[in-house]
């Protein structure tokens, strides 16, 4: 798996946060598969696409695995990505994961996982009561 600095992956929580200009930061700097796997993540197809046809099969796995699909996680485990399904189960609130990403040592990916999380509980509130307006 390519390696992401400190700064690349602050760059990713922040396009995860909706901050202006971290998307195209990672683009100019070479981290594409970043921005397209969160454009896969928010259910863009051609992101996935993408993400498959440019040999970031674990950044679709990573999708699939957020999206629900356990035989994603187990396959990111089986092949020596166990990190990044510890940062989708991080996503989800599992502290384990959270745990586990600490031992690893990987401060720059929890803080991505705390990214995904906060967004998926701001969009959870969202959704909750959604019902439209019925005074329209």
């Amino acid at each position: 798996m390519k390696e992401y600095d400190t700064i690349a992956l602050k760059k990713f929580s922040s396009l995860i946060k909706k901050e202006e200009g971290a998307g195209e930061w990672l683009r100019e700097n070479g981290y594409q598969e970043l921005p397209e796997f969160w454009d896969a993540v928010s259910g863009i197809e051609k992101s996935f696409q993408w993400l498959k046809d440019n040999g970031f099969i674990h950044f679709a796995a990573m999708v699939d695995a957020l999206n629900g699909k356990a035989q994603a996680r187990a396959w990111l485990i089986r092949y020596g990505y166990r990190e990044l399904a510890a940062v989708c189960d991080a996503a989800e609130g599992n502290k384990i994961a959270v745990a586990l990403l600490l031992k690893l040592h990987e401060p720059d990916w929890l803080n991505v996982a705390k990214a995904m999380y906060d967004f998926f509980k701001k969009k959870e509130k969202k959704s909750i009561f959604n019902f439209g307006n019925p005074f329209s």
